[in-house]
């Protein structure tokens, strides 16, 4: 997936059968991208979209959450579906307000309680284990699981 757009405000790219993302590095007013129901195993090649409010990996093969340190505006992230174990990677999301982790092979809930602005968090179709249950249900955010 190349790009050779300097401004772009939102790309859609699902079912696509993109394997890697890259080329986006001149989308820098980029605010969605959308690339669910592709073949991306790691989340990479975002670290130039600073202004990226929402971001959807659904139903891909990610299996760790990673890149996004410099997606300081991120909003919302969706990669429900995916073949994720852990939660990381997530601390420095502080303006983060969705999060839908469904789907996944997540076990433990951690890294959560520390995201201040979350306002909702979608958990279910997880493994989880009792204490992990406990843990979110005394959060202030709204949990779907």
């Amino acid at each position: 997936m190349k790009f050779l757009l300097e401004v772009e405000e939102e790309l859609w790219f699902p079912e696509n059968e993109i394997a890697e993302i890259e080329g986006l590095d001149n989308l820098k007013e980029l605010g969605i991208l959308d690339l669910s129901s592709n073949k991306i195993t790691e989340i990479k090649g975002l670290d130039t979209l600073y202004n990226l409010k929402e971001l959807y990996l659904v139903d891909n093969k990610i299996k760790e959450i990673k890149g996004l340190d410099n997606l300081i505006n991120l909003n919302i992230l969706s990669i429900f579906g995916n073949k994720i174990r852990e939660i990381k990677g997530l601390n420095s999301r502080q303006n983060l307000e969705y999060l839908n982790l469904g789907g996944n092979e997540i076990r433990v809930i951690e890294e959560i309680t520390n995201l201040n602005n979350l306002k909702e968090l979608t958990i279910y179709s997880n493994p989880l284990n009792y204490n992990s249950v406990k843990t979110i249900r005394s959060t202030n955010f709204k949990i779907d699981y």
